[in-house]
């Protein structure tokens, strides 16, 4: 093995195998879900101190934090809920005569 070099080939970066690179790539993309987490949780915090559903999806009146649905008293009094077969798909009401069949 006396009297063979090896060449090394030297990138743009200054890094002569790739070893160094991959671990500066792999640290950017750790700091870079650390980052995304942080800010996910922050949101959960801010959330928890600001919530964004205390008025109504409708017509924006205050409502009630522990209100089930994020609409006031009024705007809920306006919907007709759907009691029978709808369609999976889309929530249209189907007719009776659609879902007797079945």
């Amino acid at each position: 093995m006396e009297g063979k070099t090896t060449e090394l080939k030297k990138t743009g970066d200054g890094d002569t195998g790739g070893g160094a690179a991959h671990h500066r790539a792999a640290g950017r993309r750790d700091a870079g879900r650390i980052v995304a987490l942080l800010r996910r949780g922050l949101r959960a915090v801010s959330e928890a101190v600001f919530p964004s559903n205390i008025y109504c999806i409708c017509c924006n009146a205050p409502i009630e934090p522990l209100r089930r649905y994020s609409l006031c008293g009024g705007c809920l009094s306006h919907l007709r809920w759907v009691t029978g077969a709808s369609c999976e798909k889309c929530g249209r009401p189907l007719p009776e005569s659609y879902w007797r069949r079945r």
